[in-house]
């Protein structure tokens, strides 16, 4: 891209203007131009940044995190990052963290709260991912299969900075990695013919997706023809994309993640994106992911819709469009900010929804695996980091069930009314924010509750 013609030039500087000056959000503004290679499964492109120094200090250098070099969740799946350059001057460029951190050295200290432009071109390749042997395809989250290219956390996204720095944490092989503030989107795809993108885009070849406020941007790239299903739900809509045998799944796909949508607004208010798309793509070693705007659902339950896991996964990641979509927080220090509250709020779903007896059923499953969590490992709690767990077993059974059971505590301590406000109160404030335990505790003590002593942070 250094020797991109001074027509490209011009117009790169003016579509980043745009960017920079003219979105939503008040932090970064991303630009992303990709070419795919669906049949091999590969693409290349370039990322325009509008950054602005979120620091109490000025920065010589910008951390960028390239999640899908991380084997243990993305398998053979990588990113290369090929050049980067600073307002259209080659910049100096290093990978660290298994390259999973890259930093750009800026030609001069930028101040806080000043904005540069930055240019990086990147090019990386999927896992493939053969249901019948799921390979080295890691959770199957940057795969091809027969039927799907799944893209999610295939460009470099800024690394948050916290108030002891850049977030620069490896990655473990269990968990979520993606930390990123929200920021907005432009993405242009260049899709060879007969392949479609989930969710949609805009105009004509090469088409387009915006996206505000997001914490990521995520495509399913599909060649055949999917069953898609509308549901209603008060102030929107959820569409399942489905493979054309699981017609019955993508219909209670469609309704579950639409009465998931209307219950927790009814408590929380709105989602980010009033359009939620839950899509079939094959997975490995989860039954589904959450993105910003998109759920992913196995393919292993899309082809069995009556297990009762499949709502259970649904409404699990439909709740994650507040507690991590929204909500933002840091998925190693604390991820029982999002896991906890959305395998909560999945329970209070099946409470309203189901029944309440399919409710306490799973209330006493988790505290059956808790317990046993803590028999084994008593040094540890739903509050505890990522790095402190010795397995994804053991980290589920902590922050999932043990977290939940610790809101569900909360809730009945406080009072449903005062524990459901604390929680709106909370949400409202920090969208498009980064959430700490501190800021939940602030929430809660405004309506008279306390954080459960497992879940505070330590002094």
């Amino acid at each position: 891209m250094r020797n991109a013609t001074l027509h490209h030039k011009v117009l790169w500087a003016a579509s980043l203007a745009v960017l920079v000056f003219g979105g939503l959000c008040a932090g970064h503004r991303y630009a992303l131009d990709v070419a795919v290679d669906y049949d091999a499964g590969t693409f290349a492109g370039t990322l325009d940044i509008g950054f602005v120094n979120p620091a109490p200090r000025d920065l010589d250098e910008v951390w960028f995190r390239v999640y899908a070099n991380a084997p243990g969740l993305f398998g053979s799946a990588h990113v290369d990052v090929l050049s980067a350059e600073v307002h259209g001057v080659a910049a100096p460029l290093a990978a660290f963290v298994d390259d999973t951190a890259w930093v750009v050295s800026l030609p001069a200290p930028l101040a806080p709260g000043q904005s540069a432009s930055l240019r990086l071109a990147f090019e990386g390749r999927a896992s493939r991912l053969d249901r019948s042997d799921p390979g080295d395809a890691g959770y199957g989250l940057l795969t091809k299969s027969d039927h799907a290219l799944t893209l999610t956390t295939f460009y470099p996204v800024i690394a948050p900075y916290l108030d002891e720095g850049w977030a620069l944490d490896p990655v473990m092989p269990f968990g979520d990695a993606l930390f990123a503030e929200a920021a907005d989107y432009l993405v242009t795809l260049r899709l060879p013919e007969g392949v479609r993108a989930i969710p949609p885009l805009e105009g004509q070849p090469p088409r387009t997706y915006a996206a505000t406020s997001a914490r990521d941007v995520a495509f399913v790239l599909v060649d055949d023809d999917r069953v898609a299903v509308s549901a209603s739900w008060r102030a929107g809509a959820a569409l399942a994309w489905f493979e054309p045998p699981h017609a019955e799944a993508a219909t209670l796909a469609a309704q579950h993640a639409a009465a998931a949508l209307d219950v927790f607004s009814s408590h929380l208010g709105p989602p980010p994106q009033e359009t939620l798309h839950v899509v079939e793509v094959p997975l490995a070693g989860v039954a589904g992911m959450e993105l910003h705007g998109m759920v992913l659902v196995s393919s292993a339950y899309g082809a069995r819709p009556r297990d009762p896991f499949f709502e259970v996964i649904v409404s699990h990641e439909t709740a994650h469009q507040w507690f991590y979509a929204a909500v933002g927080n840091d998925p190693v220090e604390a991820p029982w900010l999002d896991e906890a509250f959305a395998t909560y709020l999945s329970n209070v779903y099946f409470a309203e929804i189901v029944s309440e007896a399919r409710a306490e059923a799973e209330r006493q499953d988790w505290a059956l695996r808790y317990a046993s969590a803590r028999a084994t490992y008593p040094l540890l709690g739903p509050g505890s980091p990522l790095y402190a767990f010795p397995d994804g077993t053991t980290y589920s059974a902590f922050v999932y069930s043990g977290g939940a059971l610790a809101l569900a505590k909360m809730r009945a301590e406080m009072g449903d009314e005062a524990f459901f406000v604390a929680l709106r109160s909370y949400v409202c404030a920090l969208t498009g924010r980064i959430a700490t335990p501190e800021d939940l505790a602030a929430a809660l003590a405004a309506q008279g509750g306390l954080l459960d002593d497992g879940l505070s942070p330590c002094p």
